[in-house]
């Protein structure tokens, strides 16, 4: 498969300018803009993109539930569309939806959180017919703590990894566990 490299814009881009802003409380409990710089955004997308690119098709189209004013939304749909995988973008569905919504996509890469995870597991628990499509390689959970009890049945169940990242939005993605 061949890769299609991104243009840079004609327009040089200001490390220094901001792209966005995003509202959290996550450290203090009061609420606070976080603004983003290009150059922070870029260094993130980039190097995430290049350490995920290689696993992916770029003719899949991954399938992200985290809400777009969510650091989380926002990273896997940038970091999607940097290794050219287009992305389908939703509320969070109810499981049966969801499953309906993987198989018209055929995802390699999905996104949800934690409590959603949660769900979709209970789900495949209770029907031992049930498989995620044979498309999705990983899940990247996002938005909350993942319990290394969920992470270990979740992975015990459907046989892929969750790629697990830690994080605020103050400070973006800090550490990530990769997976070969």
């Amino acid at each position: 498969v061949e890769r299609r490299r991104i243009r840079p814009a004609d327009v040089p881009l200001d490390p220094d300018q901001p792209c966005t802003i995003i509202f959290t409380s996550g450290t203090t409990a009061r609420a606070k803009m976080v603004p983003f710089t290009q150059g922070r955004l870029g260094v993130q997308v980039t190097s995430y993109a290049g350490l995920m690119a290689q696993p992916y098709d770029p003719a899949v189209c991954n399938v992200n539930t985290q809400p777009m004013f969510h650091l989380h939304g926002l990273m896997f749909l940038f970091l999607s569309l940097a290794c050219n995988i287009s992305v389908a973008t939703t509320h969070e569905l109810s499981v049966p939806e969801y499953i309906r919504y993987l198989r018209d996509f055929s995802p390699a890469w999905i996104s949800a959180g934690t409590a959603f995870l949660q769900k979709l597991l209970d789900f495949g628990m209770s029907d031992p017919l049930f498989r995620l499509p044979g498309t999705v390689r990983q899940v990247a959970p996002g938005g909350s703590h993942l319990p290394p009890q969920l992470a270990q049945a979740f992975e015990a169940r459907f046989g892929f990894p969750l790629v697990n990242t830690y994080g605020l939005t103050e400070s973006q993605i800090i550490a990530s566990n990769t997976v070969e």
